[in-house]
């Protein structure tokens, strides 16, 4: 059994405090925890700290011994009080790192990049006390930095897609197969039964995002925008031109079955928000961040443009 050492970091925690943003160990958290969810049971991960506890170096370094690791990652954000315009995710080995070391990073770089917001800061060398000496082939990787705000929207809108990122990265270097069985979510389990009971979408509720899901939530708006707007839709659960035509605006105090739709399809692509088929103010912030991260102008207003980002 291959075995992952998941490090979330401390450092930059007062920096974080003192700009008045958010701490980076509880970012570090959150992206080791979602991680550790993207990993098959066929791989031993280990996570040097699941809660807010404060762990030396030292000792971390020591959990990638003990435990026998294949790889060790260190997760951290960056932090530039002075230049809030820095931004991008970099990957730090310790300096005269062997080969495998860079051919590991360049995987989970690779993957960052795959996902397309982070800006790309590449392979640095550094002296760090958690990489020296440890005995697997070990990476720090900075996701983005604290102090920048669009940084921080890219974070959080895309923590999920990272996470299965930086995942399947990390399988692939140690070999082993980049569809192995993912961990179910209840979120998504929770939208396919309400497809089935509310659609008749015929759904496993097996709590996967797969593609018989996302043409099931399209042909249930399509059918949703027939209903009401008798748009002539063929519900065949492929999101074209004419179901983005289709789309009105979606807004604050809109409520229904299109919200609902919506609000699955935000959940079901790792952007969590409640699923009450009211467009609320959780609601519209994530629609911002989403339309921030693509493109879009950040208005919190779900249109075509909007929902064809999702789909």
């Amino acid at each position: 059994m291959k075995i992952i050492v998941i490090d979330p970091g401390h450092g930059g925690d007062d920096a974080g405090a003192t700009l008045g943003k958010r701490l980076e160990k509880d970012d570090n958290l959150r992206l080791a925890l979602a991680l550790r969810k993207k990993l098959p049971s066929e791989v031993k991960t280990v996570l040097t700290r699941d809660s807010d506890v404060f762990i030396p170096p030292l000792q971390r370094r020591a959990v990638s011994h003990s435990a026998g690791a294949n790889v060790f990652i260190s997760l951290h954000r960056n932090c530039a009080a002075h230049n809030p315009a820095a931004g991008g995710a970099e990957i730090w080995l310790q300096s005269g790192s062997p080969p495998v070391n860079l051919a590991y990073a360049k995987n989970v770089l690779d993957g960052i990049e795959g996902v397309g917001a982070f800006a790309s800061r590449g392979i640095k060398e550094g002296n760090f006390q958690v990489l020296r000496h440890n005995s697997a082939p070990a990476m720090l990787l900075e996701m983005g930095f604290i102090s920048n705000s669009a940084d921080n929207r890219i974070f959080d809108l895309h923590l999920e897609a990272y996470a299965a990122a930086i995942g399947r990265s990390l399988l692939k270097s140690l070999g082993l197969s980049q569809t192995a069985p993912r961990r179910p979510s209840a979120a998504v389990g929770f939208i396919q039964q309400t497809l089935n009971n509310r659609y008749n979408a015929a759904l496993v509720t097996d709590g996967l995002y797969g593609e018989q899901t996302k043409r099931a939530l399209v042909r249930s708006l399509q059918s949703e925008l027939n209903r009401r707007f008798k748009a002539g839709l063929a519900p065949d659960g492929l999101f074209g031109p004419g179901t983005k035509a289709a789309l009105p605006n979606i807004g604050m105090g809109h409520r229904g079955n299109i919200v609902w739709l919506l609000q699955a399809a935000l959940n079901a692509n790792g952007h969590p928000t409640a699923m009450d088929g009211v467009f609320g103010p959780r609601t519209a912030q994530i629609v911002r961040n989403l339309q921030n991260v693509v493109g879009l102008p950040p208005n919190g207003i779900a249109n075509g443009e909007t929902f064809e980002k999702l789909f």
